[in-house]
């Protein structure tokens, strides 16, 4: 009866934590994964999505310690060494984040993949270039806050200027595209903002937005897109 209430118990704490995580709740996210990490530390996948989580919140240092341990625990794999590129690029280090992006570049990179992970290392590479890439990433998270407190002016301005900066940032197209939708009313811009980011980084929410720009997803007036919440990728 014990081992079949920790079974229990264990997919419940992963279910909860991978739902609040796609909610963007990185702090419940967190909670679920430390209690299961504390049930099932040899769990696959407990200390990844735990890193997640850290990394959404900005909590670099706790995210890299588990990455790190990850990668040297099981090796060089292409979605270990790309959660660390994205982690070092948040963090402002270019120089760890183009040597984790070259390594995932050179460990069976899908194909949809390899374009913006060249992208990133050329940006990496450029101190100009990642200066901008700094900056943008200040502007999405100011466009995020307008958009929050109702200025939707100033949050267009904000996430256009950060995709001026660097366009490799896809939560600032899909933001910019949730803005165009959602309160714009303008569908079809939304929809293009939604292909760039697809064609950067092909993920489900981003194909989950589109589809409901092009009212192919819900009915009109049943759905909304999704903003992406904490920091860029």
């Amino acid at each position: 009866m014990k081992r079949l209430f920790s079974r229990l118990r264990t997919k419940y704490l992963e279910r909860t934590g991978l739902n609040a995580y796609a909610l963007g709740r990185h702090a419940e996210a967190e909670r679920s994964f430390l209690a299961l990490l504390a049930l099932d530390g040899d769990r696959p996948g407990v200390r990844h999505n735990l890193g997640l989580a850290f990394l959404a919140q900005e909590k670099f240092s706790q995210a890299e310690e588990l990455f790190l341990h990850e990668l040297s625990r099981l090796g060089d794999h292409f979605p270990r060494l790309r959660v660390l590129g994205d982690l070092y690029y948040q963090w402002g280090k270019p120089h760890q984040a183009a040597e984790m992006y070259q390594r995932s570049l050179d460990e069976d990179c899908p194909r949809q993949d390899r374009a913006f992970l060249e992208m990133r290392c050329e940006i990496c590479r450029d101190p100009e270039r990642f200066h901008q890439a700094r900056l943008s990433r200040e502007s999405y998270l100011r466009g995020n806050r307008a958009m929050e407190e109702g200025d939707i002016p100033g949050a267009r301005q904000a996430l256009d200027e950060a995709l001026r900066l660097d366009p490799s940032n896809v939560p600032a197209w899909n933001n910019l595209g949730t803005l165009l939708l959602n309160h714009c009313q303008d569908p079809a811009g939304a929809a293009e903002a939604f292909r760039e980011g697809l064609r950067l980084q092909p993920v489900p929410w981003l194909q989950a937005n589109l589809e409901k720009a092009l009212g192919t997803s819900d009915p009109p007036g049943r759905s909304k897109a999704r903003t992406s919440k904490g920091t860029a990728e």
